[in-house]
């Protein structure tokens, strides 16, 4: 009965009754046009729940609508942030074509875009830096350089025209910002705001709000919460499971150890006082949980087994 620390899939697993929310937010995204992306952000610490909360929005959107394109975007499997924006594209194209088979030409131009900008070889967030190092640079170089972005800019708007066109509504979750390096950071929210501004794209990015500002602080020279609110049109904090939701947890799962244990070799009144006065100060996550009943699972399991192998040792 271990449990590893994995974020929950559907909301059938839910121990801290966050559905109303979850189909809130669901119908709202199905339910709106948007001329650009729009952008959400779920802020959350660590071991919150950000990941479960997107994992029941997106079952939710999925079980609402079979003809939306969702693409859950892992950054974390790309090396750097230039292979993250090429490979966004690429998966982005993937995911419409797996969706929407006959909206083959918005899979070509979105292919053709990671292309482009993978042959240019341009890092967006850089653009300061680049600037600044412009006068290095001979009068040829820094033409070829305005010619490859042009042809980007030329190329993205063809892929808005097209997918205006097709009436695509695309929803991208990407969670785990907040892992990413410094320069990763940057390049997600450059990517959102600008390269991916895409019509009716949704974004759902879930991070926490403190480590992604001081990223963003050190491309914006300290005001990293002014660029994040360019970006983010609608922030939510998560919201905080109530206490008694999570105790509720653990005395589920603790009953489950400890279903076939005889009442009489369980003193229900010093767990009582035990929980009371010491183990309920150190639960305040459903991680906790986990982290306590992986624990006391094993202890339990070891008291159960000791005597056997006291017995066959001697």
């Amino acid at each position: 009965m271990i449990s590893p620390d994995l974020p929950i899939m559907k909301s059938s697993e839910d121990k801290l009754n966050r559905e109303s929310f979850v189909k809130s937010l669901a119908n709202v995204i199905l339910q709106s046009a948007f001329p650009t992306s729009f952008t959400v952000g779920l802020y959350g610490a660590w071991g919150s729940g950000k990941t479960s909360l997107l994992n029941m929005v997106i079952e939710q959107i999925e079980r609402s609508s079979t003809d939306v394109v969702i693409l859950r975007f892992n950054p974390w499997l790309c090396s750097d942030p230039k292979q993250l924006i090429t490979q966004f594209f690429k998966q982005l194209a993937s995911a419409i074509k797996m969706k929407k088979p006959t909206a083959d030409t918005v899979c070509e131009l979105v292919d053709q875009y990671a292309d482009i900008f993978d042959a240019a070889g341009l890092i967006p967030y850089a653009g300061a830096a680049i600037a600044a190092a412009g006068k290095m640079f001979t009068t040829k170089a820094r033409k070829r350089m305005n010619r490859k972005s042009n042809d980007m800019q030329g190329q993205k708007d063809e892929i808005i025209r097209t997918m205006v066109k097709e009436n695509l509504k695309i929803i991208v979750s990407i969670d785990d910002i907040d892992r990413l390096s410094e320069e990763e950071i940057i390049a997600v929210f450059q990517l959102v705001k600008a390269l991916a501004d895409f019509p009716n794209a949704v974004y759902l990015l879930a991070f926490d709000y403190d480590v992604v500002v001081r990223a963003l602080g050190t491309m914006q020279h300290g005001d990293g919460r002014e660029y994040l609110e360019k970006v983010i049109q609608v922030p939510f904090e998560i919201p905080a499971p109530s206490m008694e939701s999570i105790h509720d947890a653990l005395f589920s799962k603790l009953n489950g150890i400890l279903g076939d244990i005889p009442d009489n070799r369980w003193d229900k009144a010093t767990w009582a006082e035990l929980f009371q006065y010491g183990v309920k100060n150190y639960i305040k996550s459903i991680r906790d949980v986990i982290r306590y009943l992986n624990v006391f699972y094993l202890n339990i399991s070891y008291c159960k087994v000791r005597p056997i192998l006291s017995i066959s040792s001697v």
